[in-house]
């Protein structure tokens, strides 16, 4: 089957394909192949025109396809058969995935700016006449003129090629994998609320172990797919959407103390904190977020729900010392504390809380403290 697809550099924007003069950097980096694919190379996804980007680790393989979609595949070794399965079999196998060389001899056509930096279609084209590890040769598509670089070193990028799939035979994948690829696909992965997906969890296992049933007639199968899915789907969406608002990395005034959200137990359904606290899902209503104003120069408010207290940031502790009195005096007769720096950037931080009835007093003198701080 043959395609026709464009393929640009990361440097390389479609508007310098003008006769404007645009300065233009090129990457200089030999393309090495594993398997017939390069990391950060071009893959397609089976026999549809769908292609992406690949990430080759050693014990995962991560495709980001166009349309924004991410999807990770990992090693895996089958005890029953004392296989083992590389990452990129497992993606070949459960993606779908083919490689799509950044060259292919007579196929691919490599554009070259002329030396001021501009591009001039088509007398910069040129068509890759043979490629190996080491060299590429190119000849001028509007003329007869032949070059010959060092594939790393060749000044121009990739523009299009006519890609040809090869079929490749494979290793048969374990059921589980497919099961695992689908459960994602299409049960868990479209969910965007963390709590609807939560409370449907039973009845969606239920509907995919119903409609899977032919790919495999272990039940270890299904409930090891779906866990690994599961994991993943909650915990990225803990990640990026959380519950009200609040999610992994938000922080939280709890108990007097400033704690972080920085994993969520997928079983328990319950937020962890860097504090080692464990927070219910449905009870992180309870504890404020924080939110952080910066006020002045290396001068931060910290507030959460009726507290307020305000951080002073110095890079060197002696200066911040000697700071100590005026502190003082513009807040009474509280005692500020000055710790390792945490929000303002600095090394030092002076925690100076609210020592009076009213916030508002409180602000005002934190007003006149920052127009005599030092700029």
């Amino acid at each position: 089957m043959t395609s026709h697809i464009a393929l640009y550099t990361d440097q390389v924007k479609i508007d310098t394909l003008t006769q404007s003069r645009t300065a233009i950097r090129f990457k200089k980096k030999v393309v090495t192949y594993v398997n017939g694919f390069s990391d950060g190379g071009i893959v397609r996804y089976g026999r549809l025109d769908e292609y992406g980007t690949v990430k080759i680790r050693s014990t995962k393989v991560t495709v980001i396809w166009d349309d924004g979609d991410c999807q990770i595949y990992s090693a895996f070794y089958d005890e029953e058969t004392q296989t083992q399965y590389s990452a990129l079999e497992i993606a070949q196998e459960c993606g779908c995935i083919k490689p799509v060389p950044w060259f292919i001899a007579g196929q691919t056509i490599v554009v070259i700016p002329r030396p001021d930096g501009s591009i001039a279609l088509p007398e910069c084209e040129y068509q890759v006449v043979s490629v190996d590890d080491k060299w590429i040769e190119i000849r001028q598509i509007s003329g007869d003129h032949v070059d010959r670089y060092a594939i790393g070193e060749m000044p121009g990028f990739p523009f299009r090629t006519d890609v040809l799939i090869k079929e490749r035979p494979l290793l048969p994948i374990p059921p589980r994998y497919k099961l695992k690829h689908i459960a994602g696909k299409h049960y868990l992965w479209s969910k965007e609320n963390l709590a609807d997906l939560i409370s449907q969890k039973d009845r969606l296992y239920a509907v995919f172990r119903k409609e899977q049933s032919s790919l495999s007639n272990s039940e270890e199968d299904f409930i090891w797919a779906w866990q690994e899915e599961w994991n993943w789907c909650v915990k990225r969406l803990a990640r990026d959407r959380g519950h009200g608002g609040k999610k992994i990395g938000t922080q939280l005034f709890i108990q007097g103390a400033i704690e972080t959200l920085i994993d969520f137990d997928t079983e328990r359904f319950e937020f962890v904190t860097d504090k080692d606290r464990r927070i219910p899902l449905l009870q992180l209503y309870l504890h404020p977020e924080l939110a952080i104003e910066k006020l002045g120069n290396n001068v931060f408010v910290l507030t959460a729900g009726e507290y307020i207290e305000a951080r002073v940031g110095f890079n060197n502790k002696n200066k911040a010392q000697k700071r100590e009195t005026l502190i003082k005096r513009l807040f009474g007769c509280k005692n500020p504390t000055l710790i390792a720096g945490e929000f303002t950037g600095c090394t030092h931080e002076w925690v100076l809380a609210n020592s009076f009835k009213r916030i508002n007093t409180f602000m005002r003198h934190l007003i006149d403290l920052v127009s005599l701080l030092p700029r």
